[in-house]
């Protein structure tokens, strides 16, 4: 059941195993530190770079592997050589895995994150830990009730393993000030941060979990019993409330309760026959012209084959941020906001018109219906990028200003955008035929 309730954590299905493959690798370290020599440990840590993110988990896996061993070899008062061989095996196969990320370091690329600011969050610091102890923090529909009450009832109906509670609490309330620490005032070094720790924190909430249940469960059949019924409780909890948009409404609308999100269908989402019907009007193959969308996210048009300027990317050149913020320059102006994400985050690589909120054009909300009184664009920066076609999902009034021609409005009532289609100026596109910046 422990298992299960891991299983049902919300993470990023996107980054494969980063959350969910940590107690694999912690068990199959542990076992080498045990003195196992089974092969399929080493297998299991080092499978796990080619299935995980490296910048999210993989970096801070290995140092909390590396603390782990040297925390054994202290205690233990030796040196251990087979965690260590699978500790530099893991660091070898993170680099084999993230060499696009290193190779491009070495060779003088310069990325935008250079330039991202992390602030340390507004919030007191202690009410920044509590959150984080109710809520765990970025998985925020993982409440941490039900583990509180394991531990509570471990400690009180279990008299002769409260020592061994408290110790177990202990060790965790350590480790949890350390991680909070570093998400609290979140440093950096050249964009990479150094305060994703947390995402350590689930594995951390299930060997809690899995201890305190273990107390319980020995101590007899009613407290055994007491440890499955929390646990239920919180798989069918997070069975409720997953992050998974797909599967939780699905089982929530069968079961007759509301879903939690109201988010278009797949087909309505990529609108393949709406954005089909602009590309027969183009009537020129999508590798030969280059397009921004304004309102339309990125990801629909590039799902559809069409090359794109814009993009959410983690990493791509700081030569190409200063050359799209041109291009947007007077609608940051108009927008703290939307100028606060794009110059100190700048992952959302869109175009942020300066009276919509930020917010609706990321969340795909800016979508029909709509039109945009005040769009000023930089036609000359719009030509140097390589732009031939403008997809807005709103009417863009006074569109000459931004030396954009209006060509045709694409409209369906199954698709959740409309398309109103401009032309830009006749450019001599320079850039290779990339679907992103």
């Amino acid at each position: 059941m422990i298992s299960c309730t891991c299983v049902f954590i919300p993470f990023f299905t996107i980054y494969g195993l980063t959350e969910l493959g940590q107690p694999l690798v912690l068990f199959a370290f542990l076992n080498l530190l045990k003195g196992e020599k089974s092969i399929v440990n080493y297998v299991w840590i080092f499978l796990f770079p080619f299935f995980s993110s490296f910048v999210l988990s993989g970096l801070f896996v290995g140092i909390a592997l590396g603390v782990i061993w040297l925390i054994f070899c202290i205690k233990h008062r030796q040196f251990l050589s087979r965690p260590l061989f699978a500790l530099l095996g893991y660091a070898v196969f993170c680099l084999i895995v993230e060499y696009n990320l290193i190779v491009p370091i070495l060779q003088g690329f310069h990325s935008h994150r250079e330039e991202t600011v992390f602030n340390k969050s507004d919030e007191n610091l202690l009410l920044f830990s509590l959150k984080y102890l109710w809520e765990n923090g970025i998985y925020a529909q993982f409440y941490t009730l039900p583990v509180w009450l394991t531990v509570i009832s471990a400690f009180i109906l279990n008299g002769e393993k409260r020592r061994t509670v408290g110790k177990t609490l202990f060790y965790f309330i350590i480790i949890f000030l350390v991680i909070i620490l570093f998400d609290y005032y979140c440093p950096s070094i050249k964009g990479f941060r150094l305060s994703r720790f947390y995402h350590l924190l689930p594995v951390c909430w299930m060997l809690l979990l899995a201890a305190a249940s273990q107390i319980l469960q020995q101590k007899g059949r009613k407290e055994a019993l007491l440890s499955y019924v929390i646990l239920s409780v919180q798989i069918v909890f997070l069975l409720f409330r997953s992050y998974n948009y797909c599967s939780g409404n699905t089982i929530r609308d069968r079961l007759g309760f509301q879903s939690s999100y109201h988010y278009p269908s797949f087909s309505s989402f990529y609108a393949k026959s709406l954005l089909n019907e602009v590309s027969d009007f183009i009537g020129k193959e999508k590798s030969e012209y280059r397009i921004l969308n304004i309102g339309i996210l990125p990801a629909v048009t590039q799902y559809n084959g069409y090359y794109t300027l814009d993009s959410y990317q983690n990493n791509y050149p700081l030569e190409y941020k200063h050359l799209f913020r041109k291009i947007i320059a007077g609608e940051l102006e108009k927008s703290e906001s939307a100028r606060g994400i794009f110059d100190n985050f700048g992952n959302w690589c869109y175009i942020f018109p300066g009276e919509v909120h930020p917010v609706e054009i990321i969340r795909g909300e800016y979508a029909k219906n709509r039109i945009l009184y005040d769009l000023e664009l930089n036609a000359n920066a719009l030509q140097t990028a390589g732009c031939n076609y403008i997809f807005s999902s709103a009417e863009i009034k006074n569109c000459e200003r931004s030396g954009l021609k209006f060509l045709k409005s694409f409209k369906n009532d199954d698709s959740h955008w409309d398309v109103w289609l401009y032309e830009v100026g006749f450019v001599n596109s320079t850039l290779s035929p990339k679907k992103q910046p």
